[in-house]
């Protein structure tokens, strides 16, 4: 039976040049209060938690995320890659009680009936390779018996870049390929792709985007910095899915540990009954 599903996501964590990581303790603070109001399932991390992937910077991160009261599911990002998977690896068996919640740099969960899919491009953490795509496409696929046709189970997926066109404001950074596109965004039961890497401001930029497929993209802010928009407020998602349908996007402001009703977002998924488009990237 489908339950509620409650998680939190994190993203570009990585400050610099310092490796001074209070905002992350405090974002931690803040998902420690809102589990102790309504439990949460798990905290997603889309990737760029170590600036260039330093061990001070690792180091730095890990005693953050060791506090989670959760598990906590990770990708890596292209600042990941300034270092090694191994060193990634290193730190990453130390965050969870049970090693295996980042089992590889790709892998997928199952909370409340959803299949969740954690998706690493491994050349560099932003773009995916012909192979990885396949593998995403079949992930998503699994969910629906296997196959690609209307019905199934919704999909949500992590990844650390957006679809190249979702965004308006992301300054270009998006994926530029349109293998992605073609392939990823035209699953029938893909529901939801959470991004960073852009960095933009919640209060100037559109950062919540439902393409003509109907599949809705969702950019988590970054905590360390902003980017695109102006003025720096560290912040993270906090996400609540009812019966595998009813979708609400908080946002938690990570200095104050309070939420923000003015960018909350609100949605319902089609359980994967949506029809197929030709296969051409969203207009955002």
């Amino acid at each position: 039976m489908e339950r509620v599903v409650r998680f939190a996501i994190i993203g570009d964590v990585e400050p610099k040049p310092e490796p001074e990581f209070g905002s992350l303790h405090r974002a931690v603070d803040a998902i420690c209060a809102l589990h102790e109001r309504a439990p949460l399932d798990f905290v997603a991390g889309i990737g760029d938690l170590a600036h260039k992937g330093t061990g001070i910077q690792y180091r730095g991160v890990s005693d953050a995320l060791r506090r989670l009261p959760v598990p906590f599911h990770a990708i890596l990002g292209n600042e990941e890659y300034g270092s090694t998977e191994a060193r990634f690896f290193h730190y990453a068996r130390g965050w969870n009680a049970d090693p295996g919640a980042i089992p590889a740099v790709s892998y997928t969960r199952t909370y409340g009936g959803i299949r969740y899919v954690f998706a690493t491009a491994r050349e560099g953490g932003k773009e995916f390779s012909p192979a990885e795509i396949d593998w995403i496409a079949e992930q998503i696929d699994a969910a629906n018996g296997g196959c690609g046709a209307p019905g199934g189970t919704p999909v949500v997926l992590f990844t650390h870049q957006a679809a190249n066109g979702v965004f308006p404001d992301d300054a270009g950074k998006c994926m530029k390929g349109r293998l992605y596109s073609e392939r990823v965004l035209s699953r029938p039961n893909l529901g939801i792709i959470f991004s960073g890497h852009s960095h933009m401001n919640l209060d100037t930029c559109t950062t919540y985007a439902r393409d003509r497929r109907g599949v809705h993209h969702v950019h988590v802010p970054g905590i360390a910095r902003t980017k695109i928009g102006g003025a720096h407020t560290p912040r993270f998602r906090v996400v609540q899915i009812d019966n595998g349908r009813d979708v609400t996007v908080g946002t938690c402001n990570a200095e104050t540990g309070d939420l923000e009703p003015r960018h909350r977002i609100r949605f319902t998924l089609s359980n994967g009954a949506r029809e197929r488009e030709p296969a051409t990237p969203p207009s955002g």
